[in-house]
């Protein structure tokens, strides 16, 4: 299977997926981003950051480790493993940055 017919198969059953769960996940990733890059949130884990965008980078790219020309579908596991890593450590960074922005809420409430 094709890079892009996963990715098809993957947008056709995207309504099985907890929607409202990565919505705000993306949302709060929107969120995080500026905040960084102004100096006002530091991540706990750079290299989360790092390693999320990484994986995403390579799950993206043409270049592969294991192509799935030669190797057919066993070619996309990698792909699969390092994606679902990078977004398990990116994913904890959220953790991180929406414990500090209910700690920022609870200081401007009780100011």
């Amino acid at each position: 299977m094709s890079r892009s017919r996963l990715l098809y198969q993957i947008w056709r059953n995207r309504k099985d997926m907890d929607s409202n769960l990565i919505k705000s996940r993306l949302q709060a990733l929107s969120r995080m981003i500026p905040l960084i890059y102004k100096g006002e949130y530091k991540p706990k884990s750079n290299i989360n950051i790092i390693i999320g965008v990484v994986a995403t980078l390579y799950a993206v790219s043409p270049l592969d480790f294991i192509p799935e020309v030669v190797a057919g579908p066993f070619g996309l596991l990698d792909d699969f493993f390092i994606l679902g890593y990078g977004l398990k450590r990116i994913n904890a960074e959220i953790e991180n940055f929406l414990a500090w922005e209910d700690q920022q809420k609870k200081i401007i409430l009780q100011h």
